[in-house]
């Protein structure tokens, strides 16, 4: 008798309740990954941006340049890349590309 109360438990209102809890299961997670996106996007706008301005300034070798204004080349490679840093480690950058945070922040970022 136990075994047939287990294959009957899910009939019904029961499943109804599993898909909706499955759905709204599904929808998270697909918030979460396009949140995620949107975060990708702007980190590598951020590193887009780093990398040109660093170019029209003259400095064609990115690891001379990190060593000038002093952070780690890995870090302003990564920086570069579109990984995550440091709010810090970004005004070092901004400030060794010679701009003004309003100026570094005023194109490129919709």
């Amino acid at each position: 008798m136990k075994n047939v109360r287990k294959r009957n438990r899910f009939k019904g209102v029961e499943q109804v309740k599993m898909v909706k809890y499955f759905a709204a299961m599904i929808s998270n997670q697909l918030n979460i990954i396009k949140g995620l996106d949107q975060k990708t996007d702007n980190l590598k706008k951020l590193g887009n941006r780093i990398k040109t301005l660093r170019i029209l300034g003259g400095h064609n070798n990115y690891e001379k340049f990190a060593y000038e204004i002093g952070v780690g080349r890995i870090l302003l490679r990564r920086a570069e890349l579109g990984g995550n840093i440091k709010y810090t480690n970004l005004l070092k950058i901004i400030n060794g590309l010679c701009v003004t945070p309003a100026y570094f922040f005023s194109e490129g970022f919709e």
